[in-house]
């Protein structure tokens, strides 16, 4: 839930001075990849009326937030992205030499209600045995991001 400014405190952030007798009003819209938008309404008798619309983001899921693998051997989780009508676009770091990660489709479209994909993480003969955190993000067009991270144990 977006934090709400006491109209002093809003005032102050905005850095908003109000002239002796001055009746204008003006639009101010703030806004933020992760959480809302603001837009308010300054009088000149020095009120302030906010109203906090909220915006949709990403987020992301993971059924499953750790798994173990033998070499020449994979697991499965489930990652469910929800907050996003737009087409959003799967990918992953810290990937550890020997291990392959495949989305069963990327991108996932139209998360507002929440999509699932199957990854699935597979570990060749040639990975070394270890605890790995791999990253998985979900980027949307517009650029809204989200992570989770999964915690392998190659062994």
């Amino acid at each position: 839930m977006p934090q709400v400014l006491s109209t002093f405190s809003l005032r102050q952030a905005l850095g908003i001075r109000f002239l002796n007798g001055s009746s204008s009003t003006a639009s101010i819209t703030l806004s933020s990849t992760n959480s809302a938008s603001t837009s308010a309404t300054i009088g000149g008798s020095g009120t302030v009326t906010a109203q906090f619309n909220s915006v949709s983001g990403i987020t992301t899921k993971l059924r499953s937030t750790s798994g173990s693998v033998a070499p020449k051997h994979s697991l499965s989780t489930t990652l469910t992205v929800t907050g996003s009508s737009q087409s959003v676009r799967l990918t992953y770091s810290s990937l550890p030499k020997g291990v392959t990660v495949k989305f069963a489709k990327n991108p996932v479209t139209d998360s507002t209600k929440g999509v699932t994909d199957t990854i699935t993480i597979s570990a060749s003969s040639t990975a070394k045995a270890g605890t790995y955190e791999l990253v998985f993000t979900a980027t949307g067009n517009n650029g809204q991001k989200s992570t989770v991270t999964f915690t392998l144990t190659v062994t």
